[in-house]
């Protein structure tokens, strides 16, 4: 047949512009990124902020607006 609609099998197949290789890779970069621990979420506050818990508040007036 001579109509184009189908496909010839001796042309080869077109390779795709990412290999398997690139896709696995950057997948794995972004899960190594996502699960990283991040120190903001390390359930525990620097010593100074701990220090400053047992301060009392400085004087201040009443009608102050705040």
């Amino acid at each position: 047949m001579k109509n184009r609609s189908f496909s010839n099998p001796a042309q080869p197949r077109q390779t795709t512009k990412f290999s398997f290789r690139a896709v696995a890779g950057l997948l794995l970069l972004f899960a190594l990124v996502a699960l990283a621990p991040c120190p903001a979420f390390a359930n525990d506050a620097p010593a100074w902020m701990h220090a400053l818990t047992s301060v009392p508040l400085p004087p201040h007036d009443e009608k102050t607006d705040a």
